[in-house]
């Protein structure tokens, strides 16, 4: 698929490819026009040898610089772990609705998985607008964990936790959440910021809105255009006009970010 419409395709060169964990690396891309223009949240959709794109969020820019992370899945993921530095990929993007910064007294970001590679993007750009952040990242186990370190040097205070109860607080990120939350860390006015399995982001959208907080939650549906055509990726999500209650979403479009109190998550 070759799209050109509103000036998407590009031609980025991969300038290093980092292997982060036995399942996730992370690729750096040189391409000026979605490093200036990207927002957090929204990806850019990758052509491999397979039939569809995939689809990479934006992790962090620098310069004309952008990096995504990759989690190694199946064959389109696998080819595109394997980009060597000099190599140039087919890249359509920036896509996608990104999440709300503007306004917030402090954010709280908390995501598990791929979903932690957008939330460095809202960390870097809430640290150069001077706001405040609280980080929560769940990992499997300590051997499945990455960029520990850097994320800490990006958020203002960073919560780690793990199912295998071997790396930070034992148990999901909820468990992290309760302990930020009992501590009075998180400011009234606070607003929480949401990627990764969609257990967990139901679960997160229940935390926020059992202490009135607002959240935003980035659905990671399947995808194939990424540019609102083919309907692959809807997803119900509420609207009092219509006589159902809800609508079908494109969550390439009018998401991957929604206010998680329009999601809805049956």
């Amino acid at each position: 698929m070759h799209y050109n419409g509103q000036g998407l395709e590009h031609e980025a060169e991969v300038v290093n490819n980092q292997q982060l964990s036995p399942r996730y690396c992370r690729l750096t891309l040189r391409c000026s026009s979605v490093a200036e223009a990207a927002k957090p949240g929204q990806f850019v959709n990758l052509l491999s040898g397979q039939y569809l794109r995939r689809p990479l969020a934006v992790a962090t820019v620098d310069d004309d610089l952008f990096t995504v992370g990759i989690e190694i899945k199946g064959e389109g993921t696998r080819e595109l772990s394997r980009l060597a530095p000099g190599e140039t990929v087919n890249i359509l993007g920036p896509l996608g609705h990104g999440y709300t910064l503007e306004g917030a007294e402090q954010l709280l970001v908390v995501g598990g998985g791929t979903g932690i590679f957008p939330l460095q993007h809202v960390l870097q750009k809430a640290r150069a607008a001077g706001v405040p952040t609280l980080a929560c990242f769940g990992f499997r186990s300590r051997q499945e964990s990455f960029l520990l370190d850097e994320l800490e040097e990006q958020s203002d205070e960073l919560v780690v936790t793990s199912d295998l109860g071997d790396l930070g607080i034992s148990g999901t990120v909820l468990r992290g959440l309760e302990a930020l939350w009992d501590s009075g860390r998180i400011r009234t006015g606070c607003r929480i910021l949401c990627c990764g399995p969609k257990p967990m982001m139901r679960s997160v959208a229940a935390f926020a809105a059992g202490r009135e907080l607002a959240c935003e939650v980035s659905l990671e549906e399947h995808m194939a255009c990424g540019v609102g055509l083919c309907l692959t990726c809807v997803c119900k999500t509420r609207n009092p006009e219509t006589e159902a209650g809800y609508r079908y979403s494109r969550s390439c479009l009018e998401g991957p970010v929604f206010a998680a109190t329009d999601v809805i998550w049956d």
